[in-house]
């Protein structure tokens, strides 16, 4: 399956990564050109902060957030798939009226009693159904497993159930493990070296590991010293078998990966 590279642009103001704020049509231009350059397939625009210890935000301020975003990048990038990063119905649905194709949900419907699920078939929308232990409030507070793995493969199997009865066909259904989502750095890491056993339930698997804290776990490097960090972990993401990265930095991205590709046996293409 062909890579595919996801990124990231931001309309928080309290994001943990401060370069990933986009909020000015020079900044979104800029971002622009950079994806265009990098060859994304994907751009996930976000209206309320998932990082650690994060408060919510209600629907009607984080739809103000994104709403002007989301009309700059149908005009200006129309052939860039968009995607909305929201637990929120209300909000997915504007989004989805407004040309966003993919809902990425991180609560795998949870947050909205699985009306999430009702609204992707409607509108006939990808998802991205991530694991997370918890709540983004609390979510980093003691994390622990038995089996990170197992546990989490168990979670997909039965998200996939549900979603399955809404009449949501695999193809549109993507699983995000959560790196940094409940998880500790043993946990991050065990994640990616095992992602082949996520392989059997047949969907794409989404790595979104960028900038994030177990960078700085590995390497004691501070947020906004993280890139190589980053390149590090999605090349051996790619390489252990995920199908979509999620960055903040998506032409540095690909040029990593074209490096990578032509010096390894590897037979997998970025696709836009």
């Amino acid at each position: 399956m062909p890579l595919r590279i996801m990124a990231v642009c931001n309309c928080t103001p309290d994001s943990f990564y401060p370069q990933s704020r986009y909020f000015t049509e020079c900044e979104l231009s800029k971002f622009c050109e950079d994806a265009v350059r990098a060859g994304v397939s994907i751009i996930d625009i976000g209206g309320e902060s998932s990082r650690p210890g994060a408060d919510s935000v209600s629907a009607d301020e984080e739809w103000r957030r994104v709403e002007k975003v989301i009309h700059w990048f149908n005009m200006h990038v129309p052939d860039i798939s968009l995607s909305i990063d929201t637990v929120k119905t209300e909000v997915a649905r504007k989004a989805l009226d407004t040309g966003v194709s993919i809902i990425n949900d991180i609560s795998a419907g949870k947050s909205s009693g699985e009306k999430m699920f009702r609204l992707c078939k409607e509108y006939n929308s990808e998802i991205i159904l991530m694991h997370m232990k918890g709540i983004p409030k609390t979510m980093q507070i003691e994390p622990d497993y038995t089996d990170v793995v197992s546990e989490i493969h168990d979670f997909f199997k039965e998200i996939y159930c549900k979603i399955s009865s809404y009449g949501i066909p695999k193809s549109k259904i993507i699983l995000d493990p959560g790196i940094g989502f409940g998880k500790n750095a043993d946990h991050n890491i065990t994640i990616i070296k095992n992602l082949q056993k996520f392989k059997d339930l047949e969907c794409p698997l989404l790595i979104g590991a960028s900038m994030k804290r177990i960078i700085g776990d590995i390497t004691h490097a501070d947020v906004n010293d993280r890139l190589a960090g980053t390149i590090g972990i999605h090349l051996a993401a790619i390489q252990n078998g995920a199908d979509i990265v999620r960055v903040h930095n998506p032409l540095a991205m690909r040029h990593a990966f074209e490096c990578f590709q032509q010096c390894m046996v590897y037979n997998t293409d970025i696709v836009k």
